[in-house]
């Protein structure tokens, strides 16, 4: 095929994959190259881990369905392990399955075939055509990265520059004139701040709502476009814009039906469409789409999809808490979450905090965990009984 997958692609994978295992920092992950041994002595890998990390890139890359995944425990090189997923490839079912980002349980396994990710790729192709580098801020292990930072270039025929380990006040400093900037609303937000734009450089940002705020104060620095996608890794990519408050443009393969589902051209066999759940509740508006709710109560930070209700629940398990509510921060309080807790009659708030604070470093991720944290004798509601919001006091809890 014209477009295929690569061995760059897949050793690009492995390495997202394994800073994800090992905890790695991202200066640790983009210098993996084919010669990192996968061992204790090479870049740390125990048996556990050994396990873990080949479970993880079976799975992405489908090898059980061509029983090569053993192969990946007797060879130690992430170019071995490239070399048997190029041959799984060859044979195997053509797919990539993508796990949601999601904190709360299992994450969803989501597969897609070959040809719908060609699809969706001649499509951002179109879009992006201008375009002479991509630089990245995206791993590839999750969708967006995959598609963005590791098949755009090659659909484009330009080069990419994995930026990952790049100081944020030095990300406008990297860029240059015609580069694409791909990255999501969480670095968007702190980049806004810093460092002034050359001309023409396009940034892209997905998994999750930007604010005009953040795009207002890109673009008075000199970012020439914000380029929005939507989309989910169940889906891929759906719909796009380039104004914040402008209605998301669907691609020519996809289209919303009078019932609020989705419809995507068959990628393999012309004329036929299949229809599909979309991961919001969608409306048709002035040619486009909005967005005019969540299915799954989710809320995005940092690129992960976070249930409020849940983290809640888990707050209130712990003895000192009465009551919890949740919620996710305005842009303009941080986009992390914030709590609000009602303590019982013989808790003492200044007693609970540490015991707080080390409570949830135990039962949260760093996404669920609140960031703001309000006491108070009651949760805040409006005349009519509902939770209502409240603003948030910046009483950190140092968990990031």
């Amino acid at each position: 095929m014209p477009h295929d997958l690569t061995p760059a692609d897949v050793q690009a994978v492995i390495a997202d994959l394994a800073g994800t295992v090992l905890g790695l920092e991202p200066a640790q992950v983009v210098v993996i190259d084919a010669a990192t041994r996968l061992e204790p002595d090479g870049l740390g890998v125990d048996s556990l881990a050994l396990l873990e990390l080949a479970a993880a890139v079976s799975t992405f890359f489908r090898l059980q369905e061509c029983e090569l995944e053993d192969d990946l425990l007797r060879r130690r090189s992430v170019g071995d392990w490239t070399s048997t997923v190029m041959r799984a490839w060859a044979h195997g079912s053509r797919s990539i399955t993508f796990a949601t980002s999601g904190s709360t349980g299992t994450p969803v396994l989501c597969t897609h075939s070959w040809a719908a990710i060609v699809q969706e790729m001649d499509a951002q192709a179109v879009l992006f055509a201008d375009r002479q580098r991509i630089i990245g801020l995206v791993g590839p292990r999750h969708i967006y990265g995959f598609l963005f930072c590791a098949l755009l270039p090659r659909w484009l025929g330009v080069p990419f520059v994995d930026i990952r380990a790049t100081a944020l006040t030095g990300l406008a400093a990297v860029a240059r004139s015609s580069d694409l900037v791909v990255g999501f609303p969480m670095r968007w937000d702190l980049a806004a701040t810093h460092g002034a734009w050359q001309p023409d450089v396009t940034g892209a940002t997905s998994t999750g709502p930007i604010s005009v705020a953040t795009v207002m104060a890109l673009r008075a620095r000199g970012l020439a476009r914000m380029v929005e996608i939507y989309g989910s890794s169940e889906t891929g990519g759906i719909a796009w814009r380039d104004e914040p408050t402008d209605v998301l443009h669907p691609y020519a393969h996809w289209s919303l039906r009078s019932d609020g589902q989705l419809e995507r051209a068959d990628p393999e066999t012309p004329g036929r469409a299949q229809s599909i759940v979309p991961p919001d509740i969608l409306a048709a508006s002035k040619g486009g789409l909005v967005v005019t709710g969540r299915r799954d109560g989710k809320v995005q930070v940092a690129g992960t999809n976070v249930s409020c209700a849940h983290v809640a629940g888990l707050i209130s398990e712990h003895p000192d808490v009465s009551a919890c509510a949740v919620r996710l921060m305005p842009a303009d309080e941080g986009r992390r979450l914030k709590a609000f807790i009602v303590l019982n009659d013989f808790a003492k708030e200044e007693a609970a905090l540490p015991a707080l604070r080390a409570w949830m470093r135990t039962r949260l991720s760093v996404p669920e965990t609140p960031l703001d944290v309000v006491f108070g004798n009651a949760l805040p509601r409006d005349a009519h009984g509902k939770l209502a919001d409240w603003p948030a006091r910046r009483r950190h809890l140092d968990l990031a």
